[in-house]
């Protein structure tokens, strides 16, 4: 039963890495330009959150209404990149001619008066240290681990020590860091733990995409 059982376990992971290959090999210039885009975890957030809002239109219009109008304010307030994705979504509703739509009127004020907005708002965040530029790469991995987990019912992460034990299937994060090394070698020196770590501290900080 245990062989049967190691079996399966190793041809998922075998599938799971066919899958990733055919990905990369498909979108590798795809997969660079993205991960050579600006890596700040405001910036990517700010994209990940004008594409959300996009999607609330009729006729070609901003839709805001019904509990959109609060989820989006929310958001605009309170995710990372929520301040620089609010006055670019503002400036193109004007820009447009549509007008600010009615359920950001108040948003659109407190930041035409440039006062903060929720809980990060950007001013704080200049005084900060260094940013993280690894968000793109972040995020992509957090998206594949995804994946391959709703798929082949494979592990998310094997302990570093057993990487490479040929008696333990390869993990998802352990597949992805190979496959994605043939596009960007840095991220094949990383270690599991560190990629695994912060492609959760990317979850955690955008839990309105991630959850």
């Amino acid at each position: 039963m245990y062989d049967s059982f190691a079996m399966a376990n190793h041809d998922n992971s075998e599938s799971a890495r066919a899958c990733v290959r055919e990905y990369v090999e498909q979108n590798a210039q795809l997969i660079i330009s993205w991960l050579e885009g600006s890596g700040t975890v405001e910036d990517v957030g700010a994209e990940l959150i004008l594409s959300e809002v996009g999607k609330y239109k009729l006729n070609g219009k901003p839709d805001l209404r019904g509990i959109a109008g609060p989820i989006i304010d929310k958001i605009f307030r309170e995710a990372p990149g929520g301040e620089i994705a609010a006055r670019r979504y503002l400036a193109e509703c004007i820009a447009s001619g549509h007008g600010v739509p009615m359920q950001l009127e108040q948003l659109c004020r407190e930041l035409l008066l440039d006062k903060p907005i929720g809980k990060n708002p950007i001013a704080s965040r200049t005084k900060r240290g260094r940013k993280t530029r690894n968000a793109r790469r972040d995020l992509l991995i957090w998206l594949l681990i995804r994946v391959l987990q709703a798929n082949f019912d494979i592990s998310k992460r094997s302990n570093d020590a057993r990487e490479d034990d040929p008696d333990f299937p390869d993990s998802a994060l352990e597949i992805i860091r190979d496959e994605l090394s043939t596009v960007d070698p840095e991220i094949g020196k990383i270690s599991l733990k560190r990629l695994h770590n912060a492609a959760l501290k990317f979850a955690a900080n955008n839990e309105w995409f991630t959850c």
